[in-house]
């Protein structure tokens, strides 16, 4: 599964910090849930 956050680019230059918070949010949401179905990350950037 490949998995975006939609206008990730323009959130980041209205405010660095709100966007960055939002992907550490959406990555331990994956963290926690992708071995829940038997999968892993393959990468995260």
């Amino acid at each position: 599964m490949f998995t975006d956050i939609k206008d990730y680019s323009p959130k980041t230059h209205r405010d660095e910090m709100n966007a960055f918070n939002l992907l550490r949010t959406h990555n331990q949401i994956m963290k926690e849930i992708i071995p829940v179905y038997n999968g892993w990350m393959v990468a995260i950037r």
